[in-house]
């Protein structure tokens, strides 16, 4: 009883999410029937006979388990984490934390003549997300098998290896040794300064940048602002990891950094119960450019 509420209060609120969103009705309709068609596949046969591929409005998605795909589709289509609008018919967007590319195949779903930036550090994650986009045969999609960070070169990346394409992999092992369920191996990958990185594609502008880091958004962050380039995005959709094994708390320095940017920002979270202390959260946060307020 006591996780079937949260589970009907999260169930309910996702759907508001989908309602309240800027898709069109019909594209609402579709979404709410995918889901309702991923869900009852899930529930019933998919993980039974180890389906790992679905079809969704077109596009082929392959994971490594099912379950993948539901949890993804729900974060990323159902619930809308990082819909976006924008006047721009070819907008640049990056996906940073693309994992096997749900959101990548999200976005050229919503602008089909955009051009994206997918990183993805883990090499065999890497080989899902780029047979995904060569799948569907996606154009203008950049890939990348780097971590993004403040400095180039090499850092230690955790993973599980009984369990690739973990959604917790991380360059902060305490991020996954807070989930008793993972193990924590260490590998090595190549990481790329983000700002660097910006200015070596001379990007004028950005319209969308997802970050789905696993707590290490801080350090990208920072060196963006060091670069003076936070102001080069239009509008950001991230998610930020509080809490991590405890670790002091960020959140203020963080926002600080949007705030003196001219930046407004929306804050999602859930806490059950509010009352809980030294909790992991997950924080998403919607930042945009208010020109009114500037």
């Amino acid at each position: 009883m006591r996780r079937l509420f949260p589970t009907t209060y999260i169930a309910i609120r996702n759907f508001a999410y989908l309602t309240s969103s800027g898709h069109s009705g019909r594209n609402k309709f579709r979404i709410l029937c995918a889901w309702l068609r991923i869900n009852f596949k899930y529930l019933t046969y998919a993980t039974w006979f180890k389906f790992n591929t679905e079809k969704i409005f077109g596009l082929h998605f392959k994971a490594f388990e099912y379950k993948n795909i539901k949890f993804l589709y729900e974060d990323i289509f159902y619930r809308n984490e990082y819909y976006f609008s924008t006047k721009n018919d070819r907008p640049v967007i990056f996906d940073c934390g693309a994992n096997i590319g749900m959101a990548t195949l999200f976005f050229k779903w919503l602008y089909p003549n955009s051009s994206i930036y997918s990183f993805e550090p883990d090499p065999a994650t890497f080989e899902l997300l780029k047979y995904n986009v060569e799948k569907n045969k996606l154009k203008d999609v950049y890939l990348f098998n780097w971590a993004i960070s403040d400095h180039d070169g090499k850092i230690d990346f955790y993973v599980d290896k009984k369990t690739p394409g973990s959604l917790v992999m991380s360059t902060k092992k305490e991020r996954m040794t807070e989930h008793q369920q993972f193990s924590s191996d260490k590998i090595e990958v190549s990481c790329v300064s983000f700002a660097n990185f910006i200015s070596n594609q001379k990007l004028s502008k950005i319209d969308y940048l997802k970050m789905d880091i696993e707590g290490a958004e801080n350090e990208v962050l920072q060196d963006l602002e060091q670069a003076g380039q936070v102001g080069m995005v239009e509008k950001y959709g991230i998610e930020y990891h509080h809490n991590i094994n405890e670790d002091k708390s960020k959140l203020s320095s963080f926002l600080q950094i949007f705030e003196k940017a001219n930046y407004s920002y929306q804050v999602d979270a859930k806490c059950i119960p509010l009352s809980a202390e030294n909790k992991y959260q997950d924080l998403n946060m919607s930042f945009y450019k208010n020109y009114e307020r500037n």
